[in-house]
């Protein structure tokens, strides 16, 4: 099954709530010793990556309060537009 990127992370005023997932940032990172994400996709998108790092860029951009916790923990790393997704399926 393929998701577009722009599912992942709501935008604002589409009706549905991303409260859970930034509480869940905010209670959460500052409890891991490590967190690394990598992004699995059976995209043949090339741009998948670049696309999925603008929603983690917008994420922090609309929740500041995020991107100032990740950037408080100890290890917070998230794949780049350069990364390509790992290719599954």
């Amino acid at each position: 099954m393929h998701m577009d990127p722009e599912q992942l992370v709501p935008a604002a005023g589409d009706g549905l709530n991303p409260s859970a997932h930034v509480r869940s940032e905010l209670e959460g990172i500052p409890l891991l010793e490590t967190f690394a994400a990598i992004d699995v996709s059976d995209s043949d998108d090339p741009d998948l990556a670049e696309k999925i790092a603008a929603l983690q860029a917008r994420n922090f951009r609309e929740h500041p309060e995020v991107a100032a916790v990740a950037a408080q923990a100890a290890s917070f790393t998230v794949p780049t537009a350069r990364d390509r997704p790992q290719k599954r399926g």
